[in-house]
This record gives structure tokens, C-alpha cells and sequence, in this order.
């Protein structure tokens, strides 16, 4: 970029069709970056920068919805993004097939409020659960665990029983990596659910 100074002095022959053709040539390989990959970058960065400060919750909630705002981003996007920024931490995003449920359980046990707090109807835990396909499905290490993610994301109340369920309807057949493991939780979610009920009918 041209310092102000030599803009204002610059004379007419400075600015020849060469030079035009060079600027625009150099700018065809480096595609502006939309809004949607802006966002998601600064939420990225509000949560590295908020593990390794150790912020409030809160504080990040606040910085990420003034970025949504900044960017015009829709609850559904916020959501979305969210959940791919928290699954491209290092401590996820590094894990092996041996430790990653320990990487899930270390970043969300300082960021669950952050993941949580607009993620509470089936639609946007649905949401949640579409971002960690499309995350998972390009990493092996999550890939090769992400029916037991899944299951500790239900553990922890983060997505219902009917959210899974409703995902894995809507699953087509690129996605068969991801239907047969999840096919045996939603198995057992259902046995978990008809104990639950056989309890309560003999109470």
C-alpha cells in the first residue's frame, strides 16, 4: 500500500495501465474473505485468547455476540461457527484416537457456557450437532470417535436425545461413516429410555 504522502504528491505518470494491470493481477489469487469465515475467525480467536487468560464465560459470550452483530450473523450461524471454532482448538484438533474424548472434556469443561448458552431447543442443538459433522468428517481422530463425542455431548446435557435423533434421520448416504456408530447410540438411547420408563411405572 502507498504511504498517504506519496499518494498526494504522486503525479499522473505514477499511475500507468502497468501498474493498474500488476494490482489487479495480484489481487485475483487472494479471494476476500466472506463475512461467515471473518466471524469465524474472531470467535476463534476470542476463545484461544480466552483459555489462556482464563476469562469469564460471560466476557466471551458478550465478544462473540459483538462480533455477531459486526458481521450481521444469524443465531444459526453463531451457533454453527461456534461449535467448528471450539472443535479447531488445539486440544481437539490435535487429539489421537486414545485421547480425544479427554481433549472434548478439557475444552468444554472451560468453555461449556460459551457452547451452551444459545444451544438450548432441539433446532439449534441440532445445528450444533451439523457442525461437528462437518468438522469431524475431515479430521480421522475425531471421525473414528464421534459416536462417543456424541454420547458425552448427551451426558453433558449439551444436545437431547431427540436432536441425535432427528440428525441422524436426516443423514443421506454420503455420510455413512458417520450412520452405523451413531445407529448403535440411538440403540441405546432407546434402551436407556425404556429402562427409564420401566422405573418409573414401578414406582
Amino acid at each position: 500500500m502507498m504511504r498517504l504522502s506519496h499518494l498526494i504528491n504522486a503525479d499522473e505518470s505514477d499511475y500507468n495501465s502497468t501498474t493498474s494491470d500488476e494490482d489487479d493481477d495480484s489481487h485475483q489469487g487472494s479471494p476476500i474473505p466472506d463475512d461467515a469465515n471473518i466471524f469465524l475467525s474472531e470467535v476463534l480467536d476470542s476463545l484461544v485468547r480466552g483459555i489462556q487468560l482464563k476469562s469469564n464465560p460471560d466476557f466471551l459470550i458478550l465478544e462473540i455476540n459483538s462480533s455477531r452483530y459486526a458481521y450481521n450473523m444469524s443465531l444459526k450461524e453463531v451457533n454453527f461457527n461456534i461449535v467448528k471454532a471450539v472443535f479447531s482448538l488445539d486440544p481437539i484438533k490435535e487429539a489421537t484416537t486414545t485421547n480425544v474424548l479427554s481433549a472434548n472434556n478439557q475444552v468444554l469443561g472451560r468453555l461449556g457456557m460459551v457452547v451452551s448458552n444459545n444451544i438450548k431447543s432441539d433446532d439449534t442443538m441440532l445445528d450444533c450437532l451439523k457442525a461437528i459433522q462437518e468438522y469431524c468428517e475431515e479430521q480421522p481422530a475425531l471421525r473414528a470417535k464421534v459416536a462417543q463425542i456424541i454420547h458425552y455431548l448427551y451426558d453433558k446435557e449439551f444436545v437431547s436425545e431427540e436432536a441425535i435423533r432427528m440428525w441422524h434421520n436426516e443423514l443421506d448416504d454420503d455420510s455413512e461413516w458417520l450412520k452405523a456408530p451413531l445407529q448403535k447410540l440411538i440403540e441405546w438411547l432407546g434402551q436407556s429410555s425404556e429402562g427409564s420408563s420401566e422405573e418409573e411405572n414401578d414406582d
